[in-house]
């Protein structure tokens, strides 16, 4: 039985090629980004440094009473 015998095969087939072509694509831009940095990051991206609050750090979630 081949691959031709139903159209919901022949669609998932397709489906299959598109994810892992994808997945592919991605694999290469990272493998690529990383022998060249510059081009791994876009020109118009910019790096905002973190600065922590002032102050003392403030909590989430109450704390919990103890039993």
């Amino acid at each position: 039985m081949g691959l031709s015998h139903c159209p919901l095969c022949q669609g998932l087939a397709f489906l299959c090629l598109v994810r892992y072509g994808a997945y592919a694509l991605l694999l290469w831009n990272l493998v690529s980004g990383a022998k060249d940095p510059a081009a791994a990051t876009p020109s118009t991206a910019t790096a905002i440094p973190f600065a922590p609050p002032e102050g003392p750090p403030q909590t989430l979630l109450p704390a919990l009473p103890a039993c």
